[in-house]
């Protein structure tokens, strides 16, 4: 019954709710149900069953703390999963390149919660990064950065590199 209620705490409130109440099931099961009853006098054999109920519940807390997170890991991949399905779902029917590559932005900037972005295309005639969609950028930012030499930001190192990251 005492190792339910741990389960049962660490599924719905997590590791340290459960550990305090595998320490308090330790204490009641003392007190009320090892010999002599109603006090805490313990043989060395009544604290090492103590001891192994203890570990064995902190164990159970922690390993179902652990399913849990990894749990609810799972679904919120699984949302963001179905999210950009519908999300490139509707791009199969535009028909306009620059309509396109702003839907794709505006889609690519949902996952995250992203508040500002650029998409930009490389212009092999001019070696220039050529800005084509935007979000949440003024026109002065849209003035200065409208095209960009290769080597200017970290997007064109990032072109030159064919990497996303800068080591």
């Amino acid at each position: 019954m005492f190792l339910v209620a741990i389960m049962f705490t660490a599924w719905k409130w997590g590791f340290f709710p459960a550990f305090f109440a595998t320490v308090l099931s330790a204490i009641i099961i003392d007190y009320w149900l090892i010999p002599p009853f109603d006090s805490f006098a313990v043989s060395p054999a009544d604290l090492g069953t103590l001891l192994i109920f203890g570990l064995i519940g902190t164990a159970m807390a922690y390993f179902i703390d652990r399913q849990e997170q990894e749990r609810h890991q799972a679904v919120t991949f699984q949302r963001q999963l179905q999210r950009l399905h519908e999300l490139s779902k509707g791009l199969l029917g535009e028909e306009e390149f620059e309509v396109l590559l702003q839907r794709v932005l505006t889609s690519v900037l949902e996952l995250p919660k992203a508040d500002k972005g650029t998409l930009q295309l490389y212009e092999p005639t001019t070696k220039m990064l050529h800005m084509v969609a935007q979000v949440g950028f003024n026109e002065e930012f849209l003035r200065q950065f409208q095209r960009l030499p290769l080597d200017f930001a970290t997007c064109g190192a990032a072109y030159q590199r064919q990497q996303r990251r800068m080591s």
